[in-house]
């Protein structure tokens, strides 16, 4: 039910994280992440005597906390919707919540398939439809919230709206919907997070959407693109389009945002030509780049 996962689009977040430790200690490394911890927690000793499904166990080394989805039966209904947060070293109970029925009663919940939070200590939870947060430092669990898009959405049918896949990077948690695309919130305030809408978004097909996100960095005034395409079959990649943060302007009419071509600007006024259907940047001659718009266009539609 999940997508599978591609090893880029964490490689794009670990990018962002090392940018954000820069700032705030001068310091990064990347040899100093393995992609496994990341990605299922620390080893601890606490063995658990009825683990949930592949996938739906994490294990919290800043915390020393254990988190896992289990079955429960819930008026006559069994589903997987028992969050239980156990104490790694003697899995002691220190935490229980039941969260609730979301699209159907059997539907299961899964944690996210990434928990990056080593500062945030912030786990996230996907349902149907619904998002969940878990603070593993003060025990508390937050949400609901529904993912957030820039244009209105068709059900497509039944499963149109179904979070497929989720992935929370410290205050970022991008995700996938089927028919409906990416979705991506700040949770820099976890009780309140806010929803990243993409700069330009363009409809190819039912269901099919592509988003441009852009995403500020460091320094100040320096930003990431980001346009996530969902690959055939279940997988999504979301490689960073730009080899580094550029001081980009931000402004965008409304009517270029829904074309297959965006032109962005440098602060140098320098354009950057991006085909939103293949999902990639267009290289343009130096000659070009200081072009206008409107000729710049004419070439990308001449290609």
């Amino acid at each position: 039910m999940g997508l599978q996962l591609v090893r880029s689009l964490p490689i794009f977040w670990l990018c962002l994280l090392l940018v954000a430790c820069q700032d705030n200690n001068g310091t990064g490394n990347t040899e100093t992440l393995d992609m496994d911890s990341i990605i299922s927690g620390d080893n601890t000793p606490c063995q658990l005597d009825s683990l949930p499904e592949d996938g739906n166990l994490y294990r919290s080394n800043a915390t020393h906390r254990i988190a896992g989805i289990f079955e429960a039966t819930d008026e006559g209904v069994t589903a997987r919707r028992l969050l239980e947060v156990y104490e790694t070293l003697n899995c002691i109970l220190v935490d229980r919540v039941l969260l609730p029925p979301n699209s159907s009663p059997d539907y299961p919940y899964y944690l996210a398939e990434i928990n990056y939070n080593q500062s945030s200590q912030i786990l996230g939870i996907r349902g149907f439809d619904q998002i969940f947060f878990y603070d593993m430092q003060h025990e508390e669990l937050l949400g609901p919230i529904s993912p957030v898009f820039k244009n209105p959405r068709n059900m497509v049918d039944a499963q149109s709206g179904m979070i497929q896949h989720m992935e929370l990077w410290e205050h970022y948690l991008i995700g996938y919907c089927q028919d409906q695309g990416t979705f991506v919130f700040d949770l820099s305030y976890p009780t309140a997070p806010s929803s990243v809408l993409p700069m330009a978004e363009y409809k190819q097909d039912a269901g099919n959407f592509a988003q441009l996100f852009l995403i500020p960095t460091v320094p100040a005034g320096h930003y990431q693109l980001l346009l996530p395409k969902k690959l055939d079959g279940n997988g999504l990649v979301a490689n960073p389009l730009l080899k580094m943060p550029l001081p980009l302007k931000t402004e965008i009419t409304e009517g270029a945002q829904n074309n297959q071509y965006i032109i962005l600007r440098e602060k140098d006024n320098k354009a950057i030509a991006i085909d939103m259907k293949a999902g990639s940047l267009v290289e343009l001659s130096n000659e070009l780049s200081s072009a206008t718009n409107a000729q710049i266009l004419d070439f990308l539609r001449s290609r």
